[in-house]
């Protein structure tokens, strides 16, 4: 597991979950440290065919947050990986879905279960 703790407000974690690299993200995404979570999935992108970012402890994001998500799915699908979202936080599902981004992204409940799923 690799741990980027960045600041108070935001802490990544990556770990290896059955055949998916999941970038944990806890606290607040925003302008000043969504350059963290951006590298952070990066670095699991590489080489692997799925990636998981789970959010579930999330509680905050701003656009900054939102833009960092869609270059990151920008550069996944680049390289043929699948990025998926955990999200259960609800103003974060409302925030994908004001922008449109629900139809995106390949969104779960649950990080298991965005590990496992062949969509």
């Amino acid at each position: 597991m690799v741990t980027v703790p960045h600041d108070l407000a935001l802490c990544v974690a990556t770990r290896q979950q059955e055949t998916a690299a999941v970038v944990s993200v806890a606290g607040e995404v925003d302008t000043t440290n969504a350059h963290v979570l951006h590298a952070a999935i990066v670095a699991a992108i590489d080489g692997r065919s799925r990636v998981v970012v789970d959010l579930t402890a999330v509680g905050f994001t701003d656009s900054m947050g939102l833009v960092t998500l869609v270059r990151g799915l920008t550069h996944a699908a680049a390289r043929g990986t699948a990025l998926r979202l955990v999200v259960t936080d609800p103003h974060l599902e409302r925030a994908l879905a004001i922008t449109g981004l629900q139809h995106v992204f390949a969104i779960y409940q649950d990080p298991h279960a965005a590990a496992r799923s062949e969509k």
